[in-house]
């Protein structure tokens, strides 16, 4: 008899990859122009996502969190967090160089502006918690997820990364899409290299605090 796929991991995984259009739906027709909601909205949601994930998880699947490779992380995987933000910045400087000049991000996107005039603290509380909802439900739950099905870690991480670069379609652009897209490959090669979220989450949290400060320094 055919085994049937868990439907919490299934709903899981819809969850994971149309969620975010969801919240870009709602932020349309709510027209919301206050920066401190923007932030706090923006803060708190991915907060609320991490919650259902692992509701689902321990819950649904009864699985353990580990079961997203939160273990508890060695001084080799923190290390590798910094190893990927430095790989990140040097893929980062060497797609700018190469880039045709008509691909590349505009510096006047409607987003930019937001977070340049975004109170620093909520800021700060976005980025965090942007990048460990990432985290969380790109690499551990949707890759460790879909390789359970597939078999195949290669082809799970490339069906995550495809849906997590699309993703950033909207607020972002085609042009940052493109960008991100490749550059986000670093996230997915050390997730793969030491199969713990700390060592993603880390690489993300720097890579996040790093840009933000960069993008309010901008004139």
């Amino acid at each position: 008899m055919k085994k049937f796929k868990n439907p919490f991991t299934v709903f899981g995984l819809v969850f994971v990859f149309t969620y975010i259009y969801l919240f870009q739906i709602l932020s349309y027709f709510l027209k919301i122009k206050s920066l401190v909601l923007v932030g706090v909205l923006q803060g708190l949601i991915p907060l609320l996502v991490i919650g259902v994930i692992f509701f689902l998880v321990l819950k649904g699947e009864g699985k353990k969190l580990t079961s997203l490779s939160l273990r508890k992380p060695s001084k080799d995987d923190v290390l590798w967090g910094f190893i990927g933000f430095f790989l990140g910045l040097a893929v980062n400087f060497m797609v700018s160089l190469i880039t045709p000049q008509f691909l590349k991000p505009e510096k006047d996107l409607a987003i930019l502006q937001v977070l340049r005039q975004m109170p620093l603290g909520l800021g700060i509380f976005f980025i965090f918690t942007s990048a460990v909802s990432e985290e969380v439900l790109f690499r551990g739950f949707a890759v460790e997820r879909l390789n359970s099905w597939f078999k195949n870690l290669n082809l799970a991480s490339a069906v995550s990364w495809l849906f997590f670069s699309l993703g950033h379609l909207y607020p972002w652009g085609l042009k940052y899409t493109l960008h991100l897209a490749v550059f986000s490959l670093t996230f997915y090669f050390v997730y793969l290299r030491r199969r713990n979220l700390y060592s993603t989450i880390i690489m993300h949290l720097i890579n996040n605090l790093a840009a933000f400060m960069a993008t309010r320094l901008l004139i």
